[in-house]
């Protein structure tokens, strides 16, 4: 949303929930501590899945958004973990669904939905501009990359991108790209290399 008014869930550094929240405006003008969600996107093709001969990083695909210009946070930037800062009285898990489908026209919550999601684990995050506590899952798109629509006020386009490419562009211009989304990649990708290890 891009709301300046609307209540967020502000929370202190050990993710307790506060009573009343604050105004959007005031938690971007202070760096107060809220909740916000971070969304992997997976897209990969059958083959690239089952295919052995590709790395993983040329094999998983996720989408990238380029956010629109009109954002209050990074606006025009690359988010490699899509999704939101969480409102005062609303669950994560709403969130994450409600962001997939206003920003992407990706349905999750229905349960015949060919798309799929899940809660992976939290996590804070901290710099000059965001303290929040990110709540990370991570979504299987089955559609085509066509079939997505972008909300114009926030979404400029959505790219279809490898591991390696997103390392590439990243390496290239990392200014390009928003640091809490790439932050929340990076825990995603150690996750998964702890599975495979576990």
């Amino acid at each position: 949303t891009l709301d300046a008014t609307e209540l967020v869930c502000t929370v202190d550094s050990n993710n307790i929930p506060t009573k009343c929240g604050a105004l959007r405006k005031y938690v971007r003008l202070n760096n107060m501590w809220h909740r916000a969600t971070y969304i992997i996107i997976r897209h990969d093709c059958s083959e690239e899945v089952t295919g052995s001969s590709e790395s993983d990083a040329d094999a998983v695909h996720i989408l990238v958004q380029k956010r629109s210009m009109l954002k209050d946070y990074c606006p025009g930037k690359l988010d490699p973990a899509p999704g939101g800062v969480v409102g005062l009285v609303e669950d994560c898990d709403e969130n994450a669904r409600r962001e997939l489908q206003e920003e992407m026209g990706i349905d999750v919550s229905c349960p015949n939905s060919p798309h799929t999601i899940r809660k992976l684990f939290t996590f804070p995050y901290e710099d000059d501009r965001v303290r929040c506590w990110g709540y990370l899952y991570e979504v299987q798109y089955s559609g085509e990359l066509g079939d997505i629509r972008c909300q114009e006020e926030e979404v400029d386009e959505v790219l279809r991108m490898s591991l390696a490419e997103i390392e590439k562009k990243v390496k290239d211009a990392p200014g390009e790209w928003m640091p809490d989304g790439l932050h929340a990649l990076k825990l995603y990708l150690q996750h998964r290399q702890d599975r495979k290890v576990g």
